[in-house]
Protein backbone atom coordinates (compact mmCIF):
# COMPACT_ATOMS: atom_id res chain seq x y z
CA UNK A 1 0.00 0.00 0.00
CA UNK A 2 0.87 3.66 -0.64
CA UNK A 3 0.19 5.78 1.68
CA UNK A 4 0.56 9.55 1.11
CA UNK A 5 1.62 12.01 3.77
CA UNK A 6 1.03 15.38 2.57
CA UNK A 7 0.82 19.14 3.43
CA UNK A 8 2.75 22.52 2.70
CA UNK A 9 5.41 23.58 4.71
CA UNK A 10 5.44 23.94 7.95
CA UNK A 11 2.50 21.42 8.65
CA UNK A 12 4.52 18.66 10.64
CA UNK A 13 5.68 16.40 7.80
CA UNK A 14 9.07 16.26 8.80
CA UNK A 15 8.33 15.86 11.98
CA UNK A 16 6.35 12.78 11.56
CA UNK A 17 8.51 11.41 9.41
CA UNK A 18 11.28 11.20 11.77
CA UNK A 19 9.26 9.70 14.73
CA UNK A 20 7.61 7.04 12.48
CA UNK A 21 10.56 6.21 10.37
CA UNK A 22 11.22 3.12 11.90
CA UNK A 23 8.02 2.01 14.01
CA UNK A 24 6.58 -0.56 11.71
CA UNK A 25 9.01 -3.24 9.85
CA UNK A 26 6.75 -3.63 7.30
CA UNK A 27 6.38 0.23 6.34
CA UNK A 28 9.05 2.20 4.96
CA UNK A 29 8.64 5.69 5.24
CA UNK A 30 9.97 8.25 2.85
CA UNK A 31 10.41 11.79 2.47
CA UNK A 32 10.76 13.51 -0.65
CA UNK A 33 13.72 15.85 0.95
CA UNK A 34 16.09 12.70 0.94
CA UNK A 35 16.32 13.36 -2.72
CA UNK A 36 16.43 17.45 -3.03
CA UNK A 37 20.26 17.37 -3.61
CA UNK A 38 19.39 15.32 -7.22
CA UNK A 39 18.72 18.95 -7.84
CA UNK A 40 15.36 16.69 -9.67
CA UNK A 41 11.73 18.96 -10.13
CA UNK A 42 9.01 17.39 -7.57
CA UNK A 43 7.41 15.89 -9.91
CA UNK A 44 10.54 13.84 -10.81
CA UNK A 45 11.12 13.56 -7.24
CA UNK A 46 7.91 11.97 -6.84
CA UNK A 47 7.86 9.78 -9.44
CA UNK A 48 11.20 8.22 -8.07
CA UNK A 49 9.92 7.65 -5.10
CA UNK A 50 6.65 6.20 -6.24
CA UNK A 51 8.41 3.86 -8.20
CA UNK A 52 10.23 2.63 -5.43
CA UNK A 53 7.41 2.23 -3.49
CA UNK A 54 6.42 -0.46 -5.97
CA UNK A 55 8.82 -1.90 -5.64
CA UNK A 56 9.01 -2.38 -2.51
CA UNK A 57 5.07 -3.07 -2.67
CA UNK A 58 5.78 -6.22 -4.80
CA UNK A 59 7.88 -7.54 -1.95
CA UNK A 60 4.95 -6.85 0.58
CA UNK A 61 6.44 -3.95 2.19
CA UNK A 62 4.11 -0.45 2.30
CA UNK A 63 5.51 2.93 1.87
CA UNK A 64 4.25 6.03 3.77
CA UNK A 65 5.73 8.99 1.41
CA UNK A 66 5.66 12.51 2.77
CA UNK A 67 5.84 15.22 0.40
CA UNK A 68 4.20 18.93 -1.00
CA UNK A 69 2.81 16.72 -3.60
CA UNK A 70 -1.20 16.94 -3.35
CA UNK A 71 -3.00 13.47 -4.34
CA UNK A 72 -3.59 14.58 -8.00
CA UNK A 73 -0.07 14.85 -8.49
CA UNK A 74 0.67 11.75 -6.67
CA UNK A 75 -2.22 9.82 -8.78
CA UNK A 76 -0.95 11.35 -12.28
CA UNK A 77 2.86 10.02 -11.37
CA UNK A 78 3.48 7.52 -13.89
CA UNK A 79 4.51 5.29 -11.99
CA UNK A 80 1.45 5.01 -9.51
CA UNK A 81 -0.89 2.73 -11.41
CA UNK A 82 1.07 -0.27 -10.59
CA UNK A 83 -0.28 0.30 -6.90
CA UNK A 84 -3.31 -1.41 -5.89
CA UNK A 85 -4.07 0.68 -2.87
CA UNK A 86 -3.19 4.35 -2.36
CA UNK A 87 -4.72 6.51 0.65
CA UNK A 88 -3.72 10.07 1.69
CA UNK A 89 -3.58 12.55 4.45
CA UNK A 90 -3.11 16.20 4.71
CA UNK A 91 -1.61 17.61 7.42
CA UNK A 92 -2.60 21.30 7.73
CA UNK A 93 -2.73 24.26 10.19
CA UNK A 94 -4.08 27.94 10.13
CA UNK A 95 -1.96 30.23 8.53
CA UNK A 96 -0.64 32.35 11.17
CA UNK A 97 0.36 28.90 13.21
CA UNK A 98 2.29 27.85 9.45
CA UNK A 99 4.31 31.51 9.68
CA UNK A 100 5.50 30.72 13.34
CA UNK A 101 6.48 27.36 12.59
CA UNK A 102 8.34 28.22 9.57
CA UNK A 103 9.77 31.34 11.08
CA UNK A 104 11.43 29.31 13.93
CA UNK A 105 12.60 27.04 11.42
CA UNK A 106 14.58 29.42 9.20
CA UNK A 107 14.59 32.65 11.51
CA UNK A 108 17.38 34.05 9.16
CA UNK A 109 15.42 33.47 5.81
CA UNK A 110 11.95 34.89 6.22
CA UNK A 111 12.11 36.59 2.80
CA UNK A 112 11.95 32.72 0.90
CA UNK A 113 8.48 31.96 2.74
CA UNK A 114 5.66 34.34 1.48
CA UNK A 115 2.02 34.89 0.64
CA UNK A 116 2.54 32.38 -2.38
CA UNK A 117 3.28 29.15 0.59
CA UNK A 118 -0.18 29.93 2.37
CA UNK A 119 -1.40 30.24 -1.43
CA UNK A 120 0.00 26.60 -1.61
CA UNK A 121 -0.96 25.42 1.74
CA UNK A 122 -4.74 26.55 0.73
CA UNK A 123 -5.12 25.31 -2.80
CA UNK A 124 -3.94 22.02 -0.91
CA UNK A 125 -6.83 22.49 1.85
CA UNK A 126 -9.42 23.02 -0.96
CA UNK A 127 -7.90 20.11 -3.10
CA UNK A 128 -8.04 17.47 -0.28
CA UNK A 129 -11.80 17.56 -0.48
CA UNK A 130 -12.52 18.67 -4.62
CA UNK A 131 -10.67 16.95 -7.36
CA UNK A 132 -12.25 20.14 -9.52
CA UNK A 133 -10.78 22.67 -7.70
CA UNK A 134 -8.22 24.18 -9.74
CA UNK A 135 -6.97 21.55 -11.66
CA UNK A 136 -4.29 23.54 -13.58
CA UNK A 137 -2.05 23.79 -10.73
CA UNK A 138 -1.24 20.38 -11.21
CA UNK A 139 -2.12 19.66 -14.90
CA UNK A 140 0.27 22.07 -16.35
CA UNK A 141 2.57 21.24 -14.33
CA UNK A 142 4.74 18.46 -16.67
CA UNK A 143 3.81 16.37 -19.19
CA UNK A 144 4.79 13.92 -17.54
CA UNK A 145 2.12 13.82 -15.60
CA UNK A 146 -1.03 11.63 -16.25
CA UNK A 147 -3.49 13.95 -14.74
CA UNK A 148 -6.60 12.28 -17.31
CA UNK A 149 -6.30 9.63 -14.99
CA UNK A 150 -8.84 11.43 -11.92
CA UNK A 151 -9.67 14.86 -13.98
CA UNK A 152 -12.67 14.08 -14.61
CA UNK A 153 -13.71 12.38 -11.57
CA UNK A 154 -16.97 14.63 -10.42
CA UNK A 155 -17.17 16.28 -6.93
CA UNK A 156 -17.68 13.49 -4.06
CA UNK A 157 -16.30 10.54 -5.61
CA UNK A 158 -15.69 8.20 -3.28
CA UNK A 159 -11.89 7.27 -4.43
CA UNK A 160 -11.06 10.97 -3.53
CA UNK A 161 -11.25 10.78 0.08
CA UNK A 162 -8.15 12.77 2.28
CA UNK A 163 -7.86 12.39 6.27
CA UNK A 164 -7.39 15.75 6.88
CA UNK A 165 -5.59 16.74 10.23
CA UNK A 166 -5.12 19.77 11.63
CA UNK A 167 -2.15 20.10 13.38
CA UNK A 168 -2.75 23.85 14.67
CA UNK A 169 -2.21 24.13 18.54
CA UNK A 170 -1.45 20.19 18.67
CA UNK A 171 1.70 19.12 20.32
CA UNK A 172 4.29 16.65 18.57
CA UNK A 173 3.23 14.03 20.30
CA UNK A 174 -0.62 14.76 19.13
CA UNK A 175 0.26 14.87 15.34
CA UNK A 176 2.63 11.75 15.51
CA UNK A 177 0.04 9.32 17.44
CA UNK A 178 -3.05 10.64 14.56
CA UNK A 179 -0.28 10.05 11.43
CA UNK A 180 0.25 6.94 13.27
CA UNK A 181 -3.36 5.77 14.26
CA UNK A 182 -4.62 6.46 10.46
CA UNK A 183 -1.79 4.14 9.08
CA UNK A 184 -1.94 1.27 11.46
CA UNK A 185 -6.04 1.76 10.60
CA UNK A 186 -5.06 0.93 7.10
CA UNK A 187 -2.40 -1.88 7.81
CA UNK A 188 -5.41 -3.67 9.85
CA UNK A 189 -8.10 -3.34 6.78
CA UNK A 190 -6.38 -2.66 3.73
CA UNK A 191 -9.46 -2.61 2.13
CA UNK A 192 -10.03 1.14 4.08
CA UNK A 193 -7.41 2.54 0.78
CA UNK A 194 -9.92 4.69 -0.98
CA UNK A 195 -7.80 3.92 -4.20
CA UNK A 196 -7.86 -0.21 -4.81
CA UNK A 197 -7.49 -1.99 -7.60
CA UNK A 198 -7.69 -0.46 -10.93
CA UNK A 199 -8.61 2.74 -9.08
CA UNK A 200 -8.12 4.48 -12.82
CA UNK A 201 -10.29 2.59 -15.05
CA UNK A 202 -13.77 4.46 -15.81
CA UNK A 203 -14.33 1.17 -17.99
Amino acid sequence: MLMLLSGASGSGKSMCVAALRDRWPAVRVREDDELLATGKRRVEIVEALVAEAAADARAGRSTLLATQAPLGELLAAPSAIEHAAIAACLLDCHDVERLRRVRARQPDDHARFNQHHLNWAAFHRVHAVDSRWQQDVITGQDPSLRCDRWSAWRSGDPRWRVRVIDTTGAGQDEVVAAVAAWVEGLLAAPERAPLRGAWWDES
